[in-house]
């Protein structure tokens, strides 16, 4: 690898200058008044305490600067007291106060970097470290943080790591050295790595690659000014080019290596994936120079492209390309490519910014979920995995953000996020094929484009509690845009289903999402209890907006539905009976309440009602309250079916259209 140098020359904010004329301490008989009336450590009179200011304020005064040089960058604009004079006259005022030790003295190297340790967070030793005199009557961690807890406003405040000295964010580069360097030609630079004790710079910082870094630094000058401390945290990664300039040749070389590197980046280039690349070592991250242009192409079948096997793995600003080398026509399994990107027995995985181009014959994205027992041994299709569903033995905590997903497997699943908790798909574009919700607790399926699925858009397979999904866009699905459904995959022996039609999803809710042009219902909603189903707008669905059944104390409300019914204006993928509605209540759909809903039937609407509750006898109190219903409808605005309570159905309102 070629070796580059970083130059370092930022400014650090709180800019604490060392004048050694002004070493020598204030004592308190130099203030011009003792304190009078409530103090606290606003120096600014802004309402917050911060070291970029207030902190900065007090050291500057014990080093003796007034006027313009005190004041400079260091207050806020909306403080009470925001000129020189007026911080002077009360840091002048209240001089006592500042006696952190209370030694009888007020310097800057003591008091004034006490305050501004605490300030900054620090606590314990790191607060003490070589600046509590001696001769104080406060001397340990638990007295001075007492003292300086009483001059902040109640509650003392919680200072947040992320304030002025704190690490940055980790910068990633892959250089083998680090040059330092300031303003000042003839300034000594001062560094240390993590907690090290200081010492002179002389020379490029030798780095590692794969390895981590917290550095600090500082410059004294000719004139003994000191410049302004950095505080820099550097993860150096192990590079993979596939011309040779890095560590390794490919993602697979990095990953089977000794040295297990825990920060893998990838230059761009195509790279041949002839063998799986399966991670099973925790805390890696491995990031591509572009999703456009690092692209890991699978070339032999029968495999998977990329597998995580352990915890802790961020991948991210790739391409994986399971598709470019699968033959569409093959039949034989042993010559098909398999999934681009594969996750078992895994938590804490993300899939993130990455480009998936699917393969003809298996999911894009594949998050299994575990694969053993809690006892270790192998989850077996059927009963044992309804069994670790309900022992909550899932994987956790795994997300799928922001990925660019283009199907082109006749495999309906294209997107499989399968016994997960706590998990998360977010923020992904997918063309073709369905996201699958598989036996999920307390995830979320949020703030995705779902486009031209060959079936749902969005699947949500019983059981499954606790589940969001919100804020989605669905258009062109071949069938429901949003379906929630028992999960048919597991029988007995006989083929039977083995989750009943009794059994309830709990507390899932499906709001805010939009569906358009859905080639059946667009929600579907079957064998959830205390389901919500809010927020949401269906435009143009075949048949109904919201279709109910074998579900109990469904709340249906603030949801927009137009122009339902469009099997009769265009061919249909699948058959339905002859009556449809905005919602649509079959049967065991108990204790329904449908309120606060609009449902719209323009010219080009075929809903035969607002709401369609059918006759069968299972089905039972519902009610329909508070809703708009706009323009005509076919068959009657409201079909309430044999077993519906006419004092649950009120204060609907009927609007015709313009023209009606």
């Amino acid at each position: 690898m070629q070796k580059r140098g970083v130059i370092l020359s930022k400014y650090l904010k709180l800019g604490i200058l060392l004048i050694t004329s002004f070493l020598a301490s204030l004592s308190w008989s130099q203030a011009t008044a003792s304190s009078n009336g409530t103090f606290t450590w606003d120096i600014d009179g802004d309402n917050t305490i911060v070291p970029s200011n207030d902190g900065l304020l007090v050291l500057r005064y014990l080093f003796g600067f007034r006027g313009e040089s005190l004041i400079n960058g260091a207050t806020n604009v909306a403080g009470t007291r925001t000129t020189a004079i007026l911080i002077e006259a009360y840091l002048s005022e209240h001089l006592i106060q500042f006696d952190i030790d209370h030694d009888g003295h007020v310097k800057p190297l003591t008091d004034g970097l006490l305050l501004m340790r605490y300030q900054l967070g620090k606590r314990d030793q790191a607060l003490l470290n070589g600046v509590v005199s001696a001769t104080g009557t406060r001397k340990d961690a638990i007295a001075i943080g007492g003292y300086i807890d009483t001059h902040y406003p109640a509650p003392p405040p919680v200072i947040a790591l992320q304030t002025t000295v704190s690490l940055v964010d980790y910068e990633y580069f892959s250089a083998q050295s680090l040059t330092l360097s300031v303003n000042d030609e003839a300034a000594t630079i001062y560094y240390r790595f993590g907690d090290e004790a200081f010492k002179p710079y002389a020379a490029p910082l030798p780095l590692a690659s794969g390895k981590e870094y917290h550095l600090e630094y500082y410059a004294v000058g000719e004139d003994e000014r000191t410049e302004e401390k950095q505080n820099k945290a550097y993860r150096i990664w192990s590079v993979v080019d596939k011309n040779g300039q890095g560590d390794y040749l490919s993602l697979y070389d990095a990953v089977n290596a000794a040295a297990k590197p825990q920060r893998i980046w990838i230059k761009d280039g195509t790279y041949a994936v002839s063998k799986t690349i399966d991670i099973r070592y925790s805390d890696v991250v491995i990031k591509g120079e572009s999703q456009a242009n690092t692209i890991l192409q699978k070339t032999t079948p029968h495999s998977l492209l990329l597998v995580i096997d352990t915890d802790h793995v961020l991948v991210e600003n790739m391409t994986l390309d399971a598709n470019t080398h699968d033959n569409k026509d093959e039949t034989d399994a042993e010559k098909q490519i398999w999934e681009a990107f594969g996750v078992f027995d895994s938590d804490y995985v993300t899939l993130k910014n990455t480009k998936i181009l699917g393969s003809y014959h298996m999911f894009a994205i594949y998050f299994a979920g575990p694969t053993k027992t809690s006892t270790g041994e192998k989850l077996l299709e059927g009963q044992p995995v309804l069994d670790a569903f309900e022992a909550d033995n899932l994987d956790v905590f795994n997300v799928v953000d922001g990925n660019t997903i283009i199907a082109s497997s006749d495999q309906l699943d294209v997107l499989s996020f399968s016994l997960q908790k706590n998990g998360k798909v977010i923020n992904n574009h997918q063309t073709g094929g369905l996201i699958s919700f598989y036996m999920n607790n307390g995830s979320i399926c949020n703030d995705n484009v779902v486009v031209d699925s060959d079936s749902v858009g969005i699947y949500l397979s019983i059981p499954a509690h606790n589940n969001e999904v919100d804020g989605n866009t669905i258009r062109n699905s071949n069938n429901a845009g949003i379906k929630v459904e028992r999960q048919s995959d597991h029988r007995a022996n006989d083929g039977t289903i083995l989750t009943p039609t009794t059994y309830r999803g709990k507390a899932n809710k499906i709001t805010n999402n939009t569906i358009i042009d859905a080639r059946f219902s667009g929600i579907e909603v079957v064998q959830l209890e205390g389901g919500i189903v809010s927020g949401n707008r269906i435009e143009t669905p075949d048949y109904n907006g919201i279709h109910i059944t074998f579900s109990d104390n469904t709340d249906i409300f603030n949801n927009t539905i137009i122009d339902g019914g469009q099997a009769k204006n265009r061919t249909p993928f699948h058959s339905f009976p002859p009556a449809t509605g905005g919602v649509f209540l079959d049967q065991y759909a108990i204790g329904t309440t449908i309120h606060d809903n609009t449902m719209t039937n323009t010219a080009n609407g075929r809903f035969d009602h607002a709401v369609h509750i059918t006759d069968w006898p299972t089905i039972s109190g519902n009610s329909i309250i508070t809703n708009r219903f706009e323009g005509s409808y076919g068959s009657g605005v409201i079909s309430t079916g044999i077993n519906t309570d006419p004092a649950n159905v009120h204060s609907n309102t009927s609007v015709p259209l313009e023209g009606e």
